[in-house]
């Protein structure tokens, strides 16, 4: 009975942005979610985060983790990792309840949160650096504060009209040089015939990556797999949120890589996308949704399991935001970030913080 579930509590928070975020798809002021903790009889506690994009409420939310929460609560905390449980529709609330039972459970086991998902090895994890959809002098200053900090990849959004989206990649490629790989996300932006103009351009400036370069949606394999020619490698993101909606990408051979952002997946679905993509030989790369340090910490031990060589990943994200609401989440340096030490996630939430930027009480439900 030591293991079994006998607390789980959420909270919600607004944490603002240190400055606004700007995307193809609009403009971030703060991040919205909740932190979920929980309990085990013998005293293990766990943490998750589920904080949803816009399209998903924080109702929605709210709801996904009182279902998950009342179906896992007295069960032993690895039966509920390991499927007694189903997960909710909401796969962000997913993600909460199930990042804090791995944690919990890892924690039980006396081992850091990567190895349970799976990885023996303690390791640092290549991070990308970020410029967002801003004008081209802006972006062209974020890349040279970037190239200071170290960074050996810059991903720059893009999606908007052709023109400035392909003078923003020549001037952040005059600046970081041909050392530095530079990939683009256009967030779907683009219909197909932008996308084709822009990729051929990117192709010209040795542009690595392009990420979702039209929106998801049915017809978004197939021109996937038309896009392919323009010469720049892609990487499907907003499209691909489950295993069932990967595979269409993978046998049209029309990725070289899948972005899973663990977030928006559920813990465990994401790594069976990571699973797939290592089976059917393509790159996969784990990004945050600018989340606040539990969930960032939680995709970065999700990284930690891909195989080597690792890619860089979406991680470097905390700066954006005031505050973490965690206590000893890692720094990025030099372009890595190592995870930290000792037993399951190796962060604790900021009560102080917390109780600022939080805009509502605990809610819990108990064995």
């Amino acid at each position: 009975m030591g293991g079994q579930v006998t607390r789980i509590a959420w909270r919600p928070f607004s944490v603002p942005f240190v400055v606004p975020f700007a995307t193809a798809t609009g403009s971030w002021a703060v991040r919205e979610g909740f932190v979920v903790e929980l309990e085990t009889a013998d005293g293990f506690i766990g943490v998750g985060e589920a904080s949803p994009l816009p399209g998903v409420t924080l109702s929605e939310v709210r709801n996904g983790l009182a279902d998950y929460a009342s179906a896992a609560v007295s069960l032993d905390v690895e039966e509920v990792w390991f499927g007694a449980t189903t997960a909710p529709a909401c796969p962000t609330a997913a993600f909460g309840v199930e990042l804090a039972v791995a944690s919990a459970a890892a924690d039980r086991r006396g081992w850091p949160l990567h190895r349970f998902l799976g990885s023996v090895r303690t390791r640092s994890v290549p991070v990308n650096g970020l410029i967002d959809a801003t004008g081209i002098d802006a972006a062209v200053e974020k890349a040279r504060s970037l190239m200071g900090q170290g960074h050996h990849t810059v991903k720059m959004k893009v999606g908007g009209a052709a023109d400035a989206d392909i003078a923003r990649i020549r001037a952040v490629r005059d600046v970081i040089g041909p050392a530095i790989a530079l990939r683009i996300d256009a967030n779907g932006g683009w219909d197909e015939g932008t996308a084709a103009e822009v990729l051929a351009a990117a192709a010209r400036s040795g542009v690595s990556l392009c990420e979702q370069p039209v929106p998801p949606g049915s017809e978004a394999p197939d021109a996937f797999a038309r896009l392919t020619s323009a010469g720049v490698p892609l990487a499907a993101d907003e499209s691909c949120r489950s295993v069932i909606a990967m595979r269409p990408f993978v046998d049209k051979e029309a990725i070289s890589a899948v972005v899973v952002k663990p977030m928006l997946t559920g813990l465990r679905e994401g790594a069976a996308m990571l699973e797939l993509a290592r089976d059917s030989g393509i790159e996969a790369i784990v990004t945050t949704t600018f989340d606040v340090g539990v969930g960032v910490l939680g995709a970065m031990h999700l990284a930690a399991t891909l195989p080597d060589p690792l890619p860089a990943c979406g991680l470097a994200t905390l700066d954006l935001l005031t505050h973490p609401l965690v206590t000893g989440a890692p720094s990025v340096a030099g372009g890595f970030v190592d995870l930290p030490g000792g037993a399951g996630l190796g962060v604790s939430l900021d009560q102080v913080a917390l109780d600022r930027f939080a805009t509502g009480p605990w809610t819990e439900v108990r064995a």
